[in-house]
């Protein structure tokens, strides 16, 4: 299944690498503040880099029913984090503690 990398600037890479993820983690500031990594819509990955620094990381794993954040200060969390889901490492999510927002996208409460 093909994965596509894509940040605000409209920079697109088709079946990215741990290190093209890395890169444009490393390139999120200013004008380029979102970096999404999606595999069908429904698993993607992706970061929003606030102006005063700082980054909250999502993922959704099959669907709106699951769909969590969390939220970092270090890039290179976040880079690792975002390569570890692209090559579906099993400790991908730690150390960044994660919460539920499904209910955001389905309604169900919260």
């Amino acid at each position: 299944m093909a994965i596509t990398a894509w940040d605000e600037r409209g920079r697109k890479v088709f079946d990215p690498t741990p290190r093209d993820v890395d890169t444009m983690v490393a390139n999120l500031g200013g004008g380029n503040r979102f970096l999404i990594v999606d595999r069908d819509g429904d698993h993607y990955v992706q970061v929003w880099r606030f102006d005063g620094g700082g980054y909250e990381l999502e993922y959704r794993d099959g669907g709106p029913h699951s769909h969590h954040r969390a939220f970092s200060d270090s890039s290179a969390e976040v880079a690792t984090a975002m390569s570890g889901w692209l090559t579906a490492a099993r400790d991908w999510r730690e150390p960044l503690t994660w919460e539920d927002i499904s209910h955001r996208f389905t309604g169900d409460g919260g």
